[in-house]
């Protein structure tokens, strides 16, 4: 092969693999139809917004349900309902918290993101003393539970909002 200067190049590039022209093998690199990838990244946005809006709601059931059987029913029936609410609660929260802080993670809202990334981090560390059956002092659970009340309401509250914003874009953009 003969060294590239600057009076061979034209030659050398013509002799090239590239100049000529061979198929793609490997269609990654090729451009797909820009709107089939927008509609498809919209359906998914769309499920994770409802499934975010879903989990949300769950989990401030859960927490109505602890907080009325804690503050208002004494007695058995209180601790009985309590006991069926907490494992609930449990899984709303640990999924509901890795849905929303991706979903606010894509919004780039990272404070909101990291909140909720931390109620995960929150769950494993007490998950062990929890298992060991130390049970924390009751205002403590109350503080931690109207904490997660207010903090999934405000999600419920954006969430909303983004929904409504979203869809006066849609009907302003058919228009």
């Amino acid at each position: 092969m003969q060294p590239l200067t600057v009076d061979n190049f034209p030659d050398v590039l013509e002799r090239s693999t590239l100049a000529q022209r061979r198929p793609v093998q490997d269609r990654s690199c090729v451009a797909r139809d820009p709107r089939k990838i927008e509609k498809r990244e919209s359906r998914e946005e769309s499920d994770v917004h409802r499934a975010s809006i879903l989990l949300a709601l769950a989990t401030i059931a859960a927490l109505n349900v602890i907080l009325f059987g804690g503050a208002a029913l004494q007695g058995e029936s209180s601790g009985r309902l309590v006991a069926l609410a907490v494992p609930v609660l449990d899984l709303c929260n640990l999924s509901a918290s890795a849905v929303l802080g991706f979903w606010f993670f894509q919004r780039r809202r990272r404070l909101l993101s990291v909140i909720f990334w931390l109620n995960i981090i929150a769950f494993a560390v007490v998950l062990p003393i929890r298992l060991n059956g130390i049970i924390p002092p009751r205002a403590l659970l109350f503080g931690a539970d109207l904490y997660w009340l207010n903090l999934y309401l405000s999600a419920f509250w954006i969430l909303k909002v983004d929904e409504v914003r979203r869809a006066a874009h849609n009907t302003a953009g058919v228009a």
